[in-house]
């Protein structure tokens, strides 16, 4: 892709006409999005009313937000993305919420993109923003979030991965490009052919700097950041939701052992 195609494609992610888009369409060219977003929530250990600090990173138009929100009454999240235009539309949606939502602009790529933020958090979420992140700074983030967790706290991401085996990849990308051609028919009542879908998802990820890692490049960076139950709780080809924890007592955990898990919540 040419500089001036590069150039267009990034004001389009970050302009207000692609942060709209994005929101009205995502479940168009997401495979399994809402059940990844449910999953994130589900898998925060904490009972219903507890008051949690959840963080979320890439936050977008706040659409994880507003999964904890509801289903955690007592919770406060702060919402951590570069694009004010995203965000923008993430406060309309969550201005019901009040002062239990908040929202920081700023470059997760950025070494410093906590500074100003709370000490700790009881739950670290992500859903599909992790990938734009070059490796350096998904092992720095890790190390960053293991810090900003109490000791009792998780870690819980989806993301877009890259599989080891090149012809696997091709395979995943094929059945993800099917299911956009699909779900076009099928939302939008277009045909458009699998060659124009897979065309433009590269000038796409290219344009936004995808940098896909391995299921197994992004477990090993959890351990050497320090957290213990690391683990895939669920894949569909290159989409899978993961997460972790830090050792230690929760304070309200007495006589539970060092890590109470609360499912399923009432």
């Amino acid at each position: 892709m040419d500089e001036t195609a590069k150039d267009s494609y990034q004001q389009s992610w970050q302009g207000r006409e692609r942060a709209q888009k994005y929101e009205q369409r995502a479940d168009l060219v997401l495979p399994k999005r809402q059940e990844m977003l449910s999953l994130i929530v589900q898998l925060i250990p904490f009972g219903r009313d507890e008051p949690l600090r959840v963080l979320d990173l890439g936050t977008g138009t706040g659409v994880p937000a507003q999964r904890v929100l509801q289903d955690f009454p007592r919770a406060n999240v702060i919402g951590v993305d570069k694009s004010a235009e995203m965000m923008e539309i993430g406060c309309a949606k969550l201005a019901e919420y009040g002062d239990r939502a908040r929202f920081v602009q700023a470059d997760l790529e950025d070494p410093t993109w906590n500074n100003g933020l709370p000490d700790k958090f009881e739950a670290i979420v992500s859903a599909l923003a992790f990938n734009l992140l070059t490796d350096e700074a998904k092992q720095r983030l890790f190390a960053q979030c293991y810090e900003m967790l109490e000791p009792h706290g998780c870690l819980v991401f989806s993301d877009r991965l890259r599989a080891a085996d090149e012809a696997v990849d091709r395979f995943y990308l094929d059945q993800w490009m099917n299911f956009i051609v699909r779900r076009t028919r099928e939302m939008l009542g277009k045909e458009v052919t699998l060659e124009t879908v897979t065309a433009r998802q590269r000038s796409l990820d290219e344009a936004a700097g995808v940098k896909s890692a391995t299921l197994e490049d992004i477990l090993t960076w959890l351990r050497q950041a320090g957290f213990v139950q690391v683990e895939c709780y669920w894949k569909y080809f290159q989409w899978a939701v993961f997460g972790a924890s830090k050792p230690g007592r929760s304070p309200t955990s007495a006589g539970r052992g060092p890590w109470h898990i609360c499912w399923p919540r009432n």
